[in-house]
């Protein structure tokens, strides 16, 4: 009774209630298996924000794999909050306002963030980016927290932090290369073919 009571006079007062979760609770939620013992002075710890759906595919290959990676050690680098934006309206609200701090739409899940580094789904190639973010973000000497820039009204947004791929722009150029290589012996074709037939 003291709850309810409680939670109307927050919404009277207009003051939102999300319900976060820890990666472990996500696990159970989902009914998947998570091998790994959360770290108990979390709040010390750096968080990461996770926004899924509940019976989402891709959130639940999301969340097998932090939890996984939580049992290598990165416990003790980071704390993962999880928000459930499917079902529940206020996390919803909470996911959108902080999307729109990275210029995001609030239009799918999972959506990862990890200090200024964002990732909208979730794909395997995507693992080896996910630690590197999550070495960044435990490295860092005061670590960005998007929640607590939105809860404290900050609402300026906040570009997106990326990492490079070298082998996509060599790639890119090479291709520019060939493209303009092809595209010169074309030409120099068509300008013979031109010159032989007006012979």
């Amino acid at each position: 009774m003291k709850k309810m009571v409680l939670c109307f006079i927050l919404m009277f007062f207009g003051i939102e209630i999300t319900q976060a979760e820890t990666l472990k609770e996500a696990c159970e939620k989902e009914n998947l298996e998570c091998n790994y013992v959360e770290k108990v002075n979390s709040t010390t710890l750096p968080t990461v924000y996770l926004f899924r759906g509940s019976g989402c595919k891709y959130c639940k290959e999301l969340i097998t794999y932090l939890s996984t990676i939580m049992a290598d050690g990165y416990n003790e680098k980071v704390n993962i909050v999880s928000y459930e934006v499917k079902e529940d309206v206020e996390n919803f609200k909470t996911y959108q306002r902080i999307a729109s701090k990275f210029q995001d739409e609030a239009d799918g899940y999972p959506y990862l963030v990890i200090g200024e580094y964002v990732f909208k789904g979730y794909q395997e190639s995507d693992n080896k980016k996910i630690k590197l973010a999550l070495n960044k973000l435990a490295e860092e000497e005061n670590p960005y927290d998007v929640l607590k820039e939105v809860n404290a009204g900050n609402l300026t947004v906040v570009k997106k932090k990326e990492f490079v791929s070298w082998t996509g722009i060599f790639v890119s150029i090479a291709f520019a290369i060939i493209v303009t290589i092809i595209g010169f012996l074309f030409l120099h074709l068509f300008k013979k073919k031109k010159i032989l037939q007006s012979r």
